[in-house]
């Protein structure tokens, strides 16, 4: 194999390498949106992939993705996990709408594969990120987790994700579920599940 030719071209590999680890082709918009490790504009970004020789020798381009070569498979399977995740965002969104409207949640966002329109069938889970207000995470775990088998919801409290904000800009690299001891609420948490199942 031919060694990268210039930082451009490295970057592109890199990329496709850590989406292929996911079976996820990329298209040229997606390089330049995940690129990893150096700044490039969309044109740069372009005129890498078209004349690089480490990455005509290694990277091809199916259907407007690229994708390391000898993975051409790897094309059908998104076009199909494409289509199942499409197939699976109207639930996504009417519990995500449900969710939303808990007088505690301040936030609602999807995460894991369905986000990345990666979802592998129909039966896959859905991935929520929920914030709620301070002393509401526990209460939001359980009637998000206890109503539907699909939800996985990675909650925070909503000071934990001004702190997210705080240390990594507007953008969270990562979640957890924050909470106080739940004790003081328990008796009022057990009423409200019990009204939920």
């Amino acid at each position: 194999m031919t060694p990268p030719d210039s930082l451009a071209a490295d970057a592109i590999l890199r990329t496709l390498l850590y989406a292929d680890v996911f079976g996820f082709p990329l298209t040229e918009t997606e390089i330049h949106h995940f690129l990893i490790g150096v700044s490039a504009t969309p044109e740069e970004v372009q005129a890498t992939l078209r004349n690089s020789p480490c990455l005509a020798e290694s990277v091809e381009c199916i259907n407007g993705y690229y994708v390391l070569r000898g993975r051409a498979e790897l094309v059908r399977q998104r076009e199909a996990r494409n289509d199942a995740s499409l197939r699976l965002w109207s639930v996504a969104r009417r519990y995500g709408t449900w969710m939303a409207h808990l007088p505690f949640v301040r936030m609602v966002a999807l995460t894991g594969a369905l986000a990345m329109r990666n979802a592998n069938d129909r039966d896959d889970d859905i991935d929520y990120l929920l914030v709620t207000k301070p002393g509401r995470v526990w209460t939001g775990r359980t009637l998000t987790v206890s109503c539907h088998a699909y939800c996985q919801p990675v909650v925070l409290r909503s000071t934990a994700q001004r702190r997210l904000s705080l240390l990594h800009g507007a953008r969270p690299r990562g979640a957890w579920s924050g909470a106080s001891d739940p004790a003081p609420r328990r008796n009022r948490l057990e009423r409200v599940v019990r009204r939920c199942l």
